[in-house]
């Protein structure tokens, strides 16, 4: 922590923004055990509240509000919410803020302005940005009580599971993004715990940096990026990098079935995935029981639909989610968000020996944003990722697609044919109806990233 922090008195509103996170936590920690019955109940009156909020609040989603009746019940309450979707959320910012003292201009200048130490905005507001993965990033504020409801809501699945070390502090180190403007990032910093030791690895500084300093640090628990974590198992695996993480904990990225075996083979661990989205925080988190991940439905409603917006059976992909913070007095209301992740919710009959009954997702395919058009044929992404499944020597891999076929980056670790590679894609391709695909395969040292380490397997070209 920097002088100028301590004299400003951001090291004081810290301590109390733990404080009371802590009180936050034990509260929703007993929201974990709610029957089916009480969840249902919580959610139609937080619901209802957010609802009346936003109307008296937020300008834009007063208009957009009126029609809805507060004296139905849940499901009719929703259906009547129209869509909003981040372009939306983009071209009316300023117009669904509810807080007077905040407007776009001064929080895109807070967040452009953070460094690897996040500070508060007014003494209130934490800002952050989204990954843009999509390809349009977006500033996201959030009040003091929205964040420290962010923080329990990934604590609270943590605390099933972990066993403090017999001495010393838990060492935590993370993988990902240094930058404050990253939630993640802006997370670990603000409510760092006197119970654990923390190192941040940022991916962009490397991985040969980043084998030398974990090894020196040796954590208890990793967590960050899997494409990231990935690397450094693979290390672990050639006998190139020595530590013993009991618990492996993904965020930002899709965690792929072949880096989960890899975390496994490299480490005796149990790996965690969880499911954020910058604009709500965390909306799933595993519970270390079962490989699925459970919805926080006590913060968030998440409908899986197709392409038309119509709701999809549970143990369907859907092609899009709609997403409504529950949060009774958000900053920035939304309410059935379109989020263009692919998910499988599970049934909820399906019980999990950690005793939740909050319904789980199953999985998260990724964006619908990922799909390759070439003329009237649509190219799934899992039509790639099905393929380099097959290659367990490419650790990472980037596909960006041109006008007759794709340009290939992968990260190899010991022998790989590049043209074996290109004929099991062309061959995929041709199955999926897009025969005669021009596939240049490069080797790279390292793949690009985003600005904020995240990788985006897949970039389409822009229409």
């Amino acid at each position: 922590m920097s002088d100028a922090l301590m004299e400003h008195g951001e090291l004081n509103l810290r301590r109390q923004h733990r404080q009371f996170a802590y009180e936050v936590l034990a509260r929703m920690t007993k929201a974990l055990t709610m029957s089916r019955n009480e969840i249902s109940s919580c959610r139609e009156h937080a619901l209802r509240a957010a609802i009346h909020h936003a109307r008296e609040r937020s300008g834009w989603h007063g208009a957009r509000l009126a029609h809805v009746d507060l004296k139905a019940n849940f499901e009719q309450m929703l259906a009547a919410i129209p869509i909003m979707t981040k372009r939306d959320l983009i071209m009316n910012w300023n117009h669904i803020i509810t807080s007077p003292d905040l407007d776009l201009l001064a929080c895109q200048t807070h967040a452009e302005g953070l460094g690897c130490e996040p500070n508060y905005l007014n003494e209130r507001y934490t800002v952050v940005k989204s990954g843009g993965s999509s390809g349009n990033p977006c500033v996201i504020a959030y009040d003091w009580d929205e964040l420290a409801i962010m923080w329990a809501s990934a604590t609270r699945w943590y605390l099933q599971w972990h066993s403090p070390p017999k001495r010393g502090a838990t060492r935590i180190g993370a993988v990902g993004a240094d930058r404050a403007m990253h939630a993640t990032a802006a997370l670990r910093s603000i409510f760092a715990s006197p119970f654990t030791t923390n190192a941040s690895f940022p991916v962009t500084e490397g991985f040969a940096s980043g084998i030398v300093n974990l090894q020196r640090f040796q954590p208890d628990i990793l967590i960050g990026y899997p494409s990231a974590i990935r690397f450094f198992a693979s290390a672990a695996l050639k006998g190139d990098l020595f530590i013993s993480p009991r618990v492996i904990i993904t965020t930002s990225e899709i965690l792929m079935p072949e880096a989960r075996r890899v975390f496994k083979s490299a480490w005796t661990c149990l790996v965690v995935d969880t499911y954020g989205v910058s604009e709500f925080g965390n909306v799933a988190h595993g519970c270390g029981h079962c490989d699925a991940m459970h919805v926080n439905e006590d913060l968030f409603v998440i409908e899986p639909v197709d392409s038309a917006y119509r709701p999809i059976p549970a143990g369907t992909q859907s092609n899009s989610v709609l997403i409504t913070a529950l949060h009774p007095a958000r900053l920035l209301p939304l309410f059935r968000y379109e989020i263009t992740d692919r998910v499988i919710l599970q049934e909820e009959s399906q019980s999990c020996p950690c005793g939740s009954n909050f319904q789980q997702i199953g999985k998260v395919h990724g964006r619908s944003d990922d799909i390759f058009h070439y003329g009237g044929v649509a190219i799934h992404a899992h039509v790639f990722e099905s393929v380099f499944g097959q290659f367990a020597n490419i650790l990472e891999y980037r596909v960006v697609q041109k006008s007759n076929g794709i340009i290939v980056d992968v990260h190899v670790d010991g022998h790989f044919e590049p043209q074996s590679l290109a004929d099991a894609l062309r061959l995929a391709l041709g199955r999926a109806g897009f025969h005669g695909a021009n596939i240049e395969i490069r080797s790279v040292p390292e793949v690009e990233r985003t600005n904020l380490g995240k990788l985006r397997r897949f970039v389409a070209m822009t229409p």
